[in-house]
């Protein structure tokens, strides 16, 4: 069952600049009180990753790459596995005793999930799949192809295969410790996630392109995340064309 678009029930002064409607008042005010002690503040309280998928049609655990073996041909699976565990996973440093993220995240709090919408990609059935970064697997969500989105985004229309990758935010984790601020650090990681994914396709030689003409809302849906706590950041095309 999707999500109700819950942005559509927030209300908002008819006299808000765009800027606040936007960045303000549709992200942050609905989840953050300057009333509440910060000391009195519980993850459990917030709910975190509440509009995470729960339920899931096929769970696939990621085969470990290592890094000399990624300046060689991957199969699909192992592309997959090293685009997503350079990109936001955990560190393949063996001399660490504790597992680092390959990213700093203020505060340690990593609010960002990961999408992937697989396209004729080998040994990647077609569909919507979820990235677990704990477990270093990926969750199918739905059985689609690329076509599901081609009214709601514009990309080449050259792309054979590969994968549409998005990056989404739990804004109730971002939140925790940060306020209003926590929209500028969402999208700070966001980027430093997407440079760290464009080096990924220049080291193994594959397409990027950035997804920059789409619809917001209607790739929300598709993605089961109501826009409000949850919400879409970005996302890009790697593969062949």
């Amino acid at each position: 069952m999707k999500s109700t678009n819950t942005w559509e029930q927030t209300n908002i002064s008819n006299n808000a600049s765009l800027f606040e409607l936007y960045h303000e008042n549709s992200k942050q005010n609905l989840f953050w009180s300057d009333t509440k002690d910060i000391d009195e503040l519980k993850l459990n309280d917030l709910n975190i990753h509440s509009s995470l998928p729960l339920a899931y049609l096929e769970e696939i655990a990621l085969p470990a790459v290592p890094n000399e073996q990624i300046f060689e041909k991957l199969n699909g699976l192992e592309y997959l596995s090293a685009l997503l565990q350079k990109s936001y996973g955990f560190s393949q440093d063996a001399q660490l005793e504790n597992q680092e993220r390959v990213l700093q995240s203020q505060n340690g709090l990593y609010p960002l999930e990961i999408y992937v919408l697989s396209h004729k990609l080998d040994g990647v059935q077609n569909g919507l799949w979820h990235y677990n970064i704990d477990q270093h697997a990926i969750s199918l969500l739905e059985l689609c192809g690329i076509s599901r989105l081609e009214k709601h985004m514009s990309f080449s229309d050259s792309f054979k295969s590969g994968i549409a990758l998005f990056i989404t935010a739990e804004m109730s984790t971002a939140n925790y410790l940060q306020g209003e601020r926590s929209y500028r650090h969402v999208l700070i990681e966001c980027g430093k996630a997407l440079q760290n994914v464009y080096s990924f396709s220049k080291s193994t030689k594959t397409h990027y392109e950035e997804l920059l003409n789409f619809n917001e809302y209607e790739i929300e849906n598709f993605l089961n995340i109501d826009g409000v706590n949850h919400i879409l950041l970005s996302g890009c095309l790697l593969g062949m064309y």
